[in-house]
């Protein structure tokens, strides 16, 4: 990936850092692809945008935050990083991009979808099966359209 290659990699753990993220990618690029959604990335370089993907279907368009890990505590708990930044981390705001997909790219693979709002202002996520964003499992469906909604006057 030519965004991973602008990236200055200082230390081993930058690496594995690089390497879990750009495997977080395309793990969440194929599960969109397998459910018919076109996957883009931003052509700009190294992390300057605040979303790692663009996922279109139809007149359907979502930009899309992936936070990878293969971070499981002692407790059984997984564990995303969900700030932005290298240095000193800041936490997203609404507008930086529409749906995150935290991806623990460990097998059994996992992933955690749901939107910006419930990871705004914040700076880990951390939960359990069962856990507090449990319910985001697979959730593919929230990138759908949404037919509870009545249509539009013609």
């Amino acid at each position: 990936m030519a965004r991973s290659m602008a990236t200055t990699v200082t230390t081993a753990s930058d690496c594995s850092a690089i390497v879990t993220g750009a495997l977080g990618e395309l793990m969440v690029s194929q599960q969109l692809t397998t459910r018919g959604w076109t996957v883009c990335i931003p052509m700009v370089g190294g992390n300057s945008s605040h979303f790692d993907l663009v996922a279109a279907k139809g007149d359907l368009v979502h930009r899309i935050q992936v936070k990878a890990s293969s971070r499981l505590c002692a407790t059984g708990a997984y564990v995303w990083g969900t700030a932005k930044g290298s240095g000193a981390k800041t936490t997203y705001s609404r507008g930086d991009f529409d749906y995150i997909v935290l991806v623990f790219v460990a097998q059994p693979a996992l992933y955690l979808v749901m939107p910006i709002a419930k990871v705004s202002e914040i700076q880990t996520v951390k939960t359990k099966v069962n856990g507090k964003y449990w319910p985001f499992l697979d959730r593919w469906d929230l990138l759908e359209p949404r037919h509870d909604q009545p249509a539009g006057e013609c």
